[in-house]
């Protein structure tokens, strides 16, 4: 039963003195919760209160469906989301952690039996074309529902009895107590100056443990040592907005809103990250990258090549993605670009009391805290693991299994979303796909069912007058390579599949893909795909697994820096047709504008797309000619371009053992004649002294065509 309206002020008061933050979920009519909510927030000053929503009702100010990032650096007393205009549960995570200790965070929603039933707009962005409307679960907000009244953080109250509530007094602001985890990070950031260079400082923690305080802090006090220049960045000025505060505080400035503070001599500024690795680092002490985690890895591997003196804090469970995903990935870079890092990590939170229930809820509602199983370290094999497709109604309902499936996804991918969970329970043309060890779960498989599309809509896809949604695959062979054919095939596509830390290179990974070849068969699909990031280890899974690539995306992936690779393995004759079809087509463009679109690829991925597959060109008479007088030094590069670079694909794409390219070699042909790059450019990635060197390593290659054609397995001429 609801508890009646006037008992939430004790209730709210006792969170308050405890420094705990409060979830009041008005569940009802929208009007009388957005009303009901506006009373309550009418005494907190409009600077420290926020509401999310569409609706004239709610409370001012108002944010209509920002992106979370939108929300970091800020910290309020009081938020309203209106889930009546849907429900996102990145922004609910954002902004519930904008709220401080004695604060209060509304949500207002349908009557908790019937919100999963409610056509939440939320719910209808995971519409597939084709698939019908009722295919989309209800899941997600059913197990939201039936947590939310089980915490003690929360009350739920019908909104039309709480009228007679009084505005609520503003928290008072709760002592902020360092604890010596973040005396030690400040220490730590201080030392970076005065240390050597190239030894980082990567604060870790969860919201609200005081990273952006501590990185204000230690900027502070380097300033009050006098002349320096400190540039701090972020995803936006906003998100840097605490790190401002606490170094105006300590340095009794307030100029955190322009981003800029001046002390003496000494200089704190922000640069947004396309200005930043624009400054010149001569003139820079240190640089200091707040939510890390929410940049793209290519931009921080730049900064710490440009800059020797860096501090990085970065969330560990983050509505912003994958803090664990993106931890190992950002260890990798510091292992590649540093002499060693101090890692600080901070537990006890600063923003609001320890033992936080809000915080405790968030976690498990948004299975922000989902850690690996623990598995014994020393099994060699997989012979006891058992692959299953889940059925997800169940799912829903075993927590434990739930949240291994999810951790499994959050380690492996730099970018696992609080939203992930409700696309995995509730997408229209979803399928789970999990290995069992022993009870736990140690490899999952995401899997979404494409294709199928009848003549006149596979026509609005390849004249581009349609772009359907959730059939990645199918689109983008029928758009960008023009086979309409393939949109009427059926198929499975893989959207993310990942395996413990512990249980790689078991052949885990292989069966889970096995086990998914088996379910396309049995239900008469024609063929199965995948789209990642293009890289040299994933790459080669999908390869030996028997999958070809049919397209590289030309933009980079704005997170990750990668381009999305396109892979298949037809299931029957026809499909093979069609694929290798596309695949030579997109070979032959794709040699065309790796001068131009691709030219900063790199090789080892380049190489990829020609491994093993069947070359685009068959050379002519004239093109060997061209090859074999350029290997014996009998004419020049320029003049025999045109052949070098017809017989390119094939040499990259060599079977035999004994004819394959070295790396060293492989780079210097590609960069050479593919990307066409000057013979005398010092990036070739080789240890060769200038132009001649570079030509004659490239002779040496093309000797071997020259010297036996049909050995290389080179294709006969036209």
């Amino acid at each position: 039963m609801k508890p009646p309206a006037r008992d939430l002020e004790p209730w709210l008061a006792a969170q308050a003195a405890a420094g705990h933050r409060a979830l009041l979920v008005l569940a009802g009519e929208r009007i009388a919760g957005l009303r009901a909510a506006a009373r309550l927030l009418d005494g907190i000053d409009a600077a420290r209160r926020l509401a999310l929503s569409d609706h004239e009702s709610a409370p001012a100010p108002c944010l209509d469906r920002p992106k979370p990032a939108q929300l970091v650096g800020r910290e309020l007393d009081a938020v309203v989301v209106d889930a009546h205009a849907g429900f996102d549960a990145d922004t609910f995570g954002a902004v519930a952690g904008t709220v401080r200790g004695g604060g209060l965070l509304i949500l207002c929603c349908p009557p908790l039996d019937a919100w999963p039933y409610f056509e939440d707009p939320h719910r209808l962005r995971l519409a597939v074309f084709g698939a019908d409307a009722d295919a989309m679960g209800r899941r997600y907000l059913q197990r939201l529902c039936r947590r939310l009244p089980t915490s003690t953080a929360v009350r739920v109250v019908d909104p039309s009895t709480a009228n007679r509530l009084r505005p609520l007094t503003p928290p008072a602001a709760p002592p902020v107590s360092w604890h010596a985890a973040q005396l030690e990070a400040v220490d730590a950031i201080c030392h970076v100056v005065t240390g050597q260079r190239r030894r980082p400082v990567v604060l870790i923690a969860d919201r609200g443990r005081g990273k952006s305080a501590a990185l204000g802090r230690a900027a502070a006090r380097l300033l009050q040592q006098g002349g320096r220049r400190i540039v701090v960045s972020a995803p936006s000025r906003t998100a840097a907005r605490i790190l401002f505060r606490h170094a105006g505080e300590d340095l009794e400035r307030s100029a955190a809103d322009r981003g800029i503070i001046r002390h003496d001599d000494g200089l704190l500024e922000f640069a947004d990250p396309d200005r930043l690795l624009q400054i010149d680092p001569a003139g820079v002490d240190l640089v200091l990258v707040d939510e890390a985690a929410a940049l793209p890895l290519h931009w921080l591997e730049r900064v710490l090549e440009r800059f020797g003196r860096t501090a990085f804090a970065t969330t560990v469970h983050g509505y912003e993605g994958s803090g664990r995903g993106f931890a190992t990935r950002f260890d990798e870079l510091l292992a590649r670009h540093t002499r060693g890092w101090h890692r600080v990590e901070l537990t006890e939170p600063v923003r609001y009391a320890s033992g936080d229930p809000v915080e405790r809820l968030l976690f498990e509602l948004l299975v922000l805290d989902a850690e690996l199983p623990t598995v014994d370290a020393d099994v060699s094999h997989a012979d006891g693991v058992r692959i299953e497709t889940l059925d997800r109604d169940r799912l829903v309902d075993d927590e434990a299994r739930l949240r291994e499936f999810f951790a499994l996804l959050v380690a492996a991918h730099y970018r696992t979303r609080p939203n992930d969970l409700r696309y995995l329970l509730d997408g229209p043309n979803v399928e789970l796909v999990a290995a069992f060890e022993h009870g736990h779960v140690v490899g999952a498989a995401v899997v979404a069912r494409e294709g199928g599309f009848d003549a006149a809509s596979a026509d609005r896809v390849v004249t581009g007058r349609a772009r359907p949604r959730g059939h990645m695959l199918a689109e983008t062979i029928g758009a960008q390579l023009g086979e309409g054919a393939w949109l009427g095939f059926e198929g499975l596509r893989v959207v993310r599949i990942a395996v413990h830390p512990r249980r790689r290179r078991r052949g885990i990974g292989r069966r889970l893909v096995e086990h998914v070849e088996t379910m396309a068969r049995a239900a008469g699909r024609r063929y199965i795909g995948s789209s990642f990031g293009v890289g040299v280890a994933v790459g080669a899974f999908w390869r030996s697994a028997g999958f070809e690539p049919l397209w590289l995306g030309g933009r980079r992936n704005a997170t990750s820096g990668a381009r999305s690779l396109l892979v298949v393995r037809p299931l029957d004759a026809a499909v093979a047709a069609v694929a290798r079809r596309a695949r030579l087509r997109f070979l032959e463009g794709f040699c065309v504008r790796l001068a131009g679109l691709y030219a900063d690829e790199e090789p080892a991925h380049v190489a990829l797309l020609f491994d093993q597959v069947e070359p685009p060109f068959r050379p002519a008479l004239a093109d060997l000619v061209d090859v074999a007088a350029f290997a014996a030094g009998e004419r020049n590069f320029e003049s025999c371009f045109t052949g070098l670079w017809r017989c390119a694909p094939a040499l990259l794409g060599q079977r035999l053992p004994s004819s394959r390219l070295s790396a060293d070699e492989r780079d210097v042909l590609i960069r050479l004649v593919l990307q066409q790059r000057d013979p005398s450019d010092a990036g070739l990635g080789q240890r060769l002294s200038g132009r001649r060197a570079a030509l004659a390593a490239l002779a040496r290659i093309y000797r071997r065509i020259a010297a036996n054609p049909r050995a290389m397995a080179f294709p006969e001429p036209r």
